[in-house]
């Protein structure tokens, strides 16, 4: 598991946990965002500097969500290239 071919998915655990979170928390609140403008707005459709700012809020909260999968991501795959007597064995 630790050699070869499938050395390739060490960390993949932590890189699907990462995308699942950052992409629903992503899509949740710019939805969230975007009914709210569209609220502010008497219900009319916002225009595309409005679903700009909701899409880089919703995008910006979910990158503050999803970094400590990255961080899993990393240590996942630094610790399995790192010398036997030296890895943490994440």
């Amino acid at each position: 598991k630790s050699d070869g071919i499938m050395s390739v998915y060490q960390g993949v655990d932590a890189a699907i946990g990462r995308q699942l979170v950052y992409g629903t928390a992503r899509i949740g609140l710019h939805r969230a965002f975007s009914d709210k403008l569209k609220e502010i707005n008497d219900g009319k459709p916002i225009n595309f500097g409005m679903k700009t700012i909701s899409g880089m809020a919703s995008g910006s909260i979910a990158v503050c969500i999803g970094t400590p999968f990255d961080i899993a991501l990393v240590r996942l795959q630094s610790d399995s290239m790192a010398p036997v007597a030296e890895r943490k064995n994440y």
